[in-house]
C-alpha cells in the first residue's frame, strides 16, 4: 500500500503481475495475512536477483541498466514482515546454502591461502625493515614482490561465500555489508 495525495491509499497493482507471481503473492499475503503489496515488491526483488546478471532493460540505443529492483518492507515489529521474506526468499536462501556447501574448501582452501601470502609479505616486509637497520637482509624487494604478485592473481580468483539476501540491517550495519560484498 502507498498513501499518495491527500492521504489516499494506493493498493498494489497486483493484477499487473504475471499470473504466476500474482497466484504466489495473493496465497502467501492470504497465508500471512498481510497486503499484497508487502509481498509483491519482495517477489519482484526476488526474480530480479534471479536473473542478476543474464537480461538488461535498454533505455535507450546507446544506454542500458541490469535488471536490479532493491526492495525494502518498512513496519513496526510484529507485523509479519519476516514470515513474508521467509516465504519469497527461501529458494534464494537454498541456493546459497547449496552453492556455500558446494565450494566450502575451495572457500577455505583461498582463506587459507590469502592469509598465508599476507604474512609471508607482512614477515618480509619487517625483516627488511630490521635489516635496514642492522645490515643483515634474507629478504629482497623482488622476493616481496613475487608474494605480492601471487597474492594478486590469487585474489583474481577468489571463491568467497555467497551472500545474496542481507535483512534485519541498520543503516549503519548496512554500509559494512555492502563493503564486504563484491
Amino acid at each position: 500500500e502507498y498513501t499518495g495525495e491527500m492521504g489516499k491509499r494506493i493498493e498494489f497493482p497486483v493484477h499487473c503481475l504475471p499470473e504466476v507471481l500474482k497466484d504466489f503473492v495473493l496465497a502467501v499475503s492470504e497465508s500471512v495475512q498481510v497486503s499484497p503489496g508487502m509481498v509483491a515488491i519482495p517477489v519482484l526483488a526476488a526474480v530480479a536477483t534471479a536473473v542478476q546478471g543474464k537480461y538488461w532493460v535498454q533505455v535507450k540505443r546507446d544506454y542500458k541498466e541490469p535488471l536490479n529492483i532493491y526492495g525494502l518492507i518498512v513496519g513496526r515489529p510484529s507485523e509479519r514482515k519476516s514470515p513474508v521474506i521467509n516465504h519469497v526468499c527461501k529458494p534464494i536462501r537454498e541456493y546459497a546454502d547449496h552453492f556455500n556447501k558446494t565450494f566450502a574448501l575451495d572457500i577455505m582452501q583461498y582463506k587459507t591461502e590469502h592469509k598465508i601470502l599476507r604474512n609471508k609479505i607482512d614477515h618480509m616486509s619487517a625483516s627488511m625493515a630490521k635489516a635496514a637497520r642492522n645490515g643483515k637482509n634474507s629478504f629482497t624487494l623482488d622476493d616481496i614482490m613475487e608474494q605480492q604478485r601471487k597474492l594478486k592473481e590469487l585474489e583474481e580468483n577468489k571463491v568467497t561465500e555467497m551472500r545474496i539476501l542481507f535483512d534485519d540491517v541498520t543503516p549503519e550495519s548496512l554500509v559494512g555489508v555492502l563493503n564486504r560484498n563484491e
